[in-house]
């Protein structure tokens, strides 16, 4: 009888960057003020999640959303190395690598070295719009390399992979280009995920015979085996689930076998909890999320708690 994984849990904050603002090249406001926060960087603070036509922007200087850069971008460099330096947790504790996500919905947009061809399916978001190269693993190695050097601190990514697609080889691809790359083997890229939000595609991606967690788990594990078989994807590199701040009971009571299943091959849960829920209900509202609502520390230790 398989046992319960010994899979350990860490509460995550991810602060979800949309790469809406940066793809129309709108300008964007940001008031400072003069009064002090309260609120300290938590120490079970491991990083962020970049939509990854977003991180060409957000780590790379001349870089946009079509064409990536491999030059590192300077005030991002230092805002990871302050986000170490206040983080709550001791001074003679040694830091964690920062971890970037690289995905969101976009990883479920994205194939390796495809030009899409069919513009009606790049204009609504289709399944191979985005267009992951090469570059843009070169991109997270130069910045990862120069935050080493020049700020001494560690970053390291997860390389989110389009489940929607249906055809793990798009994956794999950037699996085995990262393998080739040494990504994995110098710590540059910790692991991959397999599709984002799964526990919405009933909602989100209805037509792709993905709405069920039986059939999320099924071609969960055709993934993994495709990316082991032709990505060269090493053991205890996925992070898993990649679930919403919902409620979806099957998906609640179905961990406890995908963890019997695949926990050997998990280094983490992703269990994403918003501070608002605007950016996704009320588009046109406007409020306000502050930054103790960012920074509370118990933003996703609840959630994270359901799978303990």
């Amino acid at each position: 009888m398989p046992s319960q994984p010994n899979l350990r849990l860490r509460a995550l904050l991810l602060i979800l960057l949309s790469s809406a603002s940066l793809a129309d090249n709108a300008s964007m406001e940001v008031r400072v003020g003069q009064k002090a926060d309260d609120a300290t960087v938590p120490a079970n603070f491991i990083g962020f999640s970049f939509e990854i036509t977003a991180a060409r922007v957000m780590l790379a200087e001349n870089g946009d959303k079509e064409r990536p850069s491999i030059v590192p971008r300077e005030s991002m460099l230092k805002l990871f190395k302050n986000i170490v330096n206040y983080s709550s947790g001791s001074p003679d504790t040694e830091k964690a690598p920062l971890l970037v996500r690289l995905g969101g919905n976009s990883a479920d947009q994205s194939c390796f070295e495809f030009q899409s061809r069919d513009s009606a399916s790049a204009a609504r978001g289709g399944p191979c719009s985005t267009n992951v190269t090469s570059t843009d693993l070169m991109n997270y190695a130069s910045f990862a390399e120069a935050a080493k050097k020049s700020m001494g601190i560690e970053v390291t990514f997860i390389l989110g992979t389009n489940m929607v697609v249906k055809d793990p080889r798009w994956g794999a691809a950037e699996i085995r280009e990262a393998v080739r790359m040494g990504l994995f083997k110098n710590g540059v890229v910790r692991g991959v995920e397999v599709g984002n939000e799964c526990d919405s595609y009933i909602a989100t991606h209805p037509f792709d015979g993905l709405s069920f967690f039986s059939d999320y788990e099924k071609e969960f594990g055709h993934y993994v085996d495709v990316y082991h078989r032709d990505g060269h994807l090493p053991r205890g590199a996925i992070q898993g689930a990649a679930f919403a701040d919902l409620i979806r009971p099957a998906y609640d009571i179905g961990i406890k076998t995908y963890l019997e299943h695949y926990g050997k091959e998990l280094f983490s849960l992703s269990l994403h909890n918003y501070p608002t829920s605007t950016c996704a209900v009320r588009k046109n509202a406007k409020r306000t999320v502050h930054m103790h609502e960012i920074l509370a520390r118990k933003a996703s230790r609840e959630q994270a708690e359901q799978y303990a």
